[in-house]
């Protein structure tokens, strides 16, 4: 359950990355439009499971603090994401609570996760692989998120990417959850300013 809070904050890191429909040549913009709680741009979410409970859960809050794109070319796309760790949700109030907590993504003492998107690589038609850096916790890692542009006008990408929850400290004592937390993300790309 744990991990899925993880894999959520991490597919909405990876969103910050597809961030830009951007038309002029060069676009680089801090995104006031786009601040915690402005409203989602698209969905995150994760699952995790063992032999008592799945969970599903989600990130409600989070906003794109910069990016820089040529055009429309994903492959020049440099975002950063933000992500309110306290808008964390699942479908019971009691695991919401719980993945809140010290043991899990201890929200009081850190309320801020980010994800950086970089180095963009075309896997061939509408595919995609890149370099997420994520932090949570005050930790640190680099790892590869893979997404699909399913649309272009708007553009509106889709995909996941696996979280290491072990290597965050999100519920370690959980031995019935895997490591790595699977996120989806289903998003359109916010318009980048003039």
């Amino acid at each position: 359950m744990k991990t899925n809070l993880v894999s959520a904050f991490f597919v909405m890191l990876t969103l910050a990355f597809f961030s830009t429909g951007c038309t002029s040549s060069k676009t680089t913009s801090k995104v006031n439009e786009f601040d915690l709680g402005a409203g989602p741009l698209g969905t995150v979410a994760f699952e995790a499971s063992n032999n008592r409970y799945s969970a599903n859960g989600t990130f409600k809050n989070w906003n794109f603090s910069e990016f820089s794109m040529q055009g429309n070319d994903l492959t020049t796309l440099d975002a950063t994401i933000n992500v309110d760790m306290t808008s964390i949700e699942e479908k019971s109030p009691k695991l919401t609570d719980h993945l809140k907590a010290w043991d899990y993504f201890d929200v009081a003492k850190f309320p801020t996760g980010n994800i950086r998107i970089k180095d963009v690589k075309s896997k061939g038609g509408n595919a995609y692989e890149a370099t997420a850096i994520i932090s949570i916790k005050d930790l640190e890692k680099e790892t590869t998120v893979e997404f699909e542009l399913t649309n272009s006008n708007p553009m509106r990408v889709q995909g996941t990417l696996a979280i290491n929850r072990a290597y965050f400290k999100i519920g370690e004592d959980n031995k019935g959850v895997t490591a790595d937390v699977p996120v989806t993300f289903d998003t359109a790309l916010p318009l980048a300013s003039k």
